[in-house]
This record gives structure tokens, sequence and C-alpha cells, in this order.
């Protein structure tokens, strides 16, 4: 279904955006999204590699952050540039996990292997990072969402310290709440409902047509080519798989999906003004 209509609220599904590689045009296990000025997005690539008797955290592929330019209609996306890579030295990542910008647009990731937040600028210099695994204050057992409000104040999801933490932009430790547990004030379990409580609809994934990017990887096998068109059904290849990140573009009034397993984004416009048929008897 290509356009979903649930409780007032319509999203229109526009296209998909990405294909797997290791960088430049496209994702890598893309796990989290950030929105920039313009039509810019910040895309959290995780990576992935796997050699038998070498530990995976020395033989990651991709690992990164992307930066890239996400316009309103398909085939209107740039890959602009790619910074940070595979490591444990500042201004490099293990396991990436949220993104967040400041109001200069300064990126701030988390990574829930290093237990800490590292800090870069707009085109990816790196500034600076603060952290370290523990249970006290300040310290990570596992950061991974991150949020930014209009202070420059930041909020940080300690996964498995089961709690928030928050901080100023260099770090410093302001206040902590939460602990294990199902009760008020704890937390264990992440549900999402509309404003009133009640579930609106689900979306599945809808990229009937590859992506730009997807489309020149293809058109340079012929042999793949021919094999795609002998599927008798590609509708699997349509659906998400493993999403991991939901970001809404003010702007254009879209909410993109980090399609993570895929390797690519699915965009939606949210649109107003839509009417439907009426029916007759």
């Amino acid at each position: 279904m290509l356009t979903t209509v649930a409780a007032g609220r319509v999203f229109d599904f526009s296209h998909a955006v990405g294909r797997g590689a290791i960088s430049g045009e496209g994702f890598r296990l893309c796990v989290s999204l950030a929105a920039g000025e313009g039509d810019t997005i910040y895309a959290v690539n995780r990576g992935w590699e796997q050699v038998m008797n070498v530990p995976w955290n020395k033989t990651q592929l991709g690992t990164r952050i992307g930066k890239l330019k996400v316009g309103p209609v398909a085939g209107d996306e740039e890959a602009v540039s790619d910074f940070s890579r595979p490591g444990e030295a500042p201004g490099e990542m293990i396991w990436p996990a949220g993104i967040a910008l400041d109001s200069q647009e300064n990126v701030y990731v988390t990574d829930e292997w290093l237990n800490r937040v590292s800090v870069f600028d707009k085109d990816g210099t790196f500034l600076r990072c603060w952290g370290s695994a523990g249970s006290g204050d300040g310290e990570f057992d596992g950061p991974s969402g991150i949020a930014i409000d209009q202070q420059d104040v930041l909020y940080i999801v300690d996964s498995r310290n089961h709690r928030i933490q928050k901080f100023t932009q260099d770090g410093e430790f302001l206040a902590q709440w939460g602990s294990l547990g199902s009760a008020a004030g704890q937390f264990n379990r992440v549900q999402v409902f509309g404003p009133d409580g009640q579930v609106v609809t689900s979306l599945y994934g809808d990229a009937q047509e590859l992506s730009k990017w997807a489309k020149m990887t293809l058109a340079a096998s012929p042999d793949a080519m021919k094999r795609r068109r002998e599927v008798r059904s590609l509708e699997r290849e349509w659906r998400f798989s493993y999403p991991t990140d939901v970001l809404f573009d003010a702007k254009h009034s879209r909410v993109i999906v980090s399609d993570t397993q895929r390797n690519r984004l699915q965009i939606y416009n949210k649109v107003k003004n839509y009417t439907t048929a009426a029916r007759t008897i």
C-alpha cells in the first residue's frame, strides 16, 4: 500500500534512497539519523565485517558518519562526505548508536562499545570526545539514544544502566534519573502510541522501485539484472528489514525511516488536505 490513511493522517510513500556500500553513495547498517540545515541528513553507519579468528572490532568496514543531501523528489540525492572510521582512537568509533545536532550543527554520536560521546563539526572535523565505562554519575554502560534541546543541553539514554543522563556540550554531568523496573520513573521497555494512547497505524515498507544508487549497482551487473527478472515476487524486498530509526523532516513534512538491513532510507510524505473518493451505494 503506497498511501496509508488512518485516523486523519496520511502517509504517502515517496521513494527510497541508498544501497549497500562501505562509503559514499550508500549505507552499511545505518542505525540512526539527524537532520541538518537545508536538505542535509547525517547517517550513522555501524558497518560490519567478520573474519575468522580475528576480533570482530578489528575487522570492521563501513563504520562512519555519512553526510548527504536528500531532496524532496526521487533522484534528488547526493553523497556529500563521510567522516570518522572504525577504531578506538579519538574520533573513531566501534559501535555507534545515536546521533544529534546542537544549534551550531555540531554532530554528537554515542558509542555503545566505547561508552563515550564523540563530537564533530558539520564538516566532519573531530572536536572532542568524553565518557567512560561505569555506573557512576557521568559514566556509561551502553549509551544509545541522544537528544539535544534548544539550550544545547544533552540527554543520553544510558541503556544498560537503565537511566537518562543530562550533560553540557562539553560532557559536564548535570543530572540523572531512572532505574531498572516497570514502575513509574523506571525503564525496561519502549512502546510508541499516538497522543491519545492508541496505535494509529503501521508502516511496513513500500520500496517497489529501487533507489537511484541501487539502480546504478544493478546496471553494472547484467547477470544480476537477469536473475532479478526471474524472481516471482519482489514484495519481500519492498518491506522494512530491521528498521532502527525514524526522523521527521519538518521542512518537507516527511518521515524518513532508516531501513537498516536493506542499507537504505524509505521516505514517506505526510500529506495534508488529502481527500478520498466518496462511496456510492
